[in-house]
């Protein structure tokens, strides 16, 4: 079939990631695959399909599609005239939630002829709200970047935290980022020798001083710094699957953080992460000192953690997509 997959945005981010791998496995199951952004937006990531830069009088240079998809609100217009109205709206997180026009993200998922999602709990959203079922498509990992390096630092008593710092989504401010401080600076009480590092997305910054800021990376850069940190905490509890606590669990690293929906169908608390109730800052904090400090608890997570990675990875996104993609071709015909 021919497929265009639409996206107002490729830059770096978990969502846009999938995006991308998610058109990379419809055209390695046999698709003829576009992949269609504005002509201003960023495309951060490697792109192995034909890349269709629409120009803002519309999508006239666009091939027409029997199948397109719509990776956020903003492109569903686009992929509805590229297709004939045969959309595919695919959640990265339950948009009428998040989007700057609640309404339009509302129909971009009642007008669409299916809805895929990349967690299970996005997906009971849509079908509590509209009636519909979603396919779930799992993110993933690439295991040749994302794994422990030999020059990992030997387990022990943790030194380095890794603090994931972003926004809910464009334009809205973080949240549970204050616990994760607050939280933090118990710790640092306690362990005064630990090194705090931020990776820092959508333009926040954490607080005050003793921070050693990372912004955007590449993955083999970012594979390193995950490497060079002792634990990584996601503070988020959202419905989106955490890609970043997959990639921090196929290096190796031990991750702390809270009970949510998108974390729930990651972490298992005690098995591969350690979890606290959201805005419980004793609980979170005394969960980051028990995973610095007690080294039987990080050899268990360690190995929860890369089998829990062993499992999430691109090529079973590329099989669940390229099932998704025919299975809804099918209510068509």
């Amino acid at each position: 079939m021919r497929v265009t997959v639409a996206a107002k945005d490729l830059g770096y981010g978990g969502h846009a990631r999938t995006v991308i791998e998610l058109a990379h496995g419809l055209q390695s199951a046999g698709h003829r695959v576009t992949l269609a952004v504005p002509e201003s937006a960023a495309v951060d990531w490697p792109v192995q399909c034909p890349l269709v830069r629409i120009a803002p009088g519309g999508p006239n240079n666009l091939p027409g599609s029997e199948v397109a998809v719509a990776a956020d609100t903003e492109s569903f217009d686009i992929a509805a005239r590229c297709a004939g109205g045969r959309v595919i709206r695919f959640l990265g997180r339950f948009d009428p939630s998040y989007a700057p026009d609640p309404a339009a993200a509302d129909r971009s998922i009642r007008e669409a002829a299916a809805v895929w999602a990349t967690s299970e709990s996005i997906g009971a959203r849509v079908r509590s709200r509209f009636g519909k079922v979603a396919a779930v498509l799992h993110p993933g990992v690439d295991p040749s970047v994302f794994r422990g390096r030999p020059e990992r630092r030997p387990a022990g008593v943790g030194q380095k935290v890794l603090l994931l710092v972003a926004p809910e989504g464009p334009g809205l401010p973080p949240r549970d980022l204050g616990v994760a401080y607050a939280a933090l600076d118990r710790v640092r009480s306690v362990l005064p020798g630990i090194q705090c590092h931020a990776l820092c997305r959508g333009g926040v910054r954490p607080p005050g001083e003793g921070w050693v800021l990372h912004g955007r990376l590449p993955d083999h850069q970012l594979a390193f710094l995950y490497n060079s940190v002792d634990l990584f905490i996601h503070p988020a509890s959202g419905e989106r699957a955490p890609i970043s606590v997959l990639e921090a669990m196929a290096c190796g690293t031990p991750v702390a953080g809270v009970y949510g929906d998108g974390m729930n169908e990651i972490a298992v608390s005690g098995y591969n992460a350690v979890l606290a109730p959201p805005g419980d800052v004793e609980r979170l904090a005394r969960m980051i000192q028990l995973a610095l400090t007690d080294l039987t608890l990080r050899t268990h997570l360690i190995a929860g953690g890369l089998e829990t990675s062993r499992e999430a990875h691109w090529t079973r996104l590329y099989q669940e997509a390229a099932k998704a993609v025919v299975r809804a071709a099918s209510t068509w015909r």
